[in-house]
């Protein structure tokens, strides 16, 4: 079995305000292969779609937005002692 980390892309919507706010969701999933790694992502992201009614009574709406990364787990848990690298992005320039 492999080791992924995946993130996905959720919005709330308050539908009285129409305020939105989003989340970064980072998941670990343990399987055979990549392609069933971003299958079990996708599953989860969209499993997480409701609506419901916070404490004072407006609904709210939780829309699954995207599958935003899957990346393998390239290292060790061991390698480093107590410390594990889960998740590393890339970029080509930072600004």
């Amino acid at each position: 079995m492999k080791e992924f980390v995946s993130v996905v892309l959720l919005e709330t919507k308050n539908l009285k305000t129409n305020s939105i706010s989003y989340e970064e969701t980072f998941l670990q999933v343990i399987t055979n292969d990549f392609k069933d790694a971003e299958k079990k992502t996708l599953n989860y992201g969209k499993s997480c779609e409701m609506l419901y009614k916070n404490n004072l009574g407006e609904e709210l709406r939780v829309s699954f937005i995207k599958v935003v990364d899957v990346n393998e787990v390239l290292r060790d848990k061991n390698e480093r002692g107590n410390v594990r690298e889960l998740y590393t992005r890339s970029y080509e320039s930072y600004s």
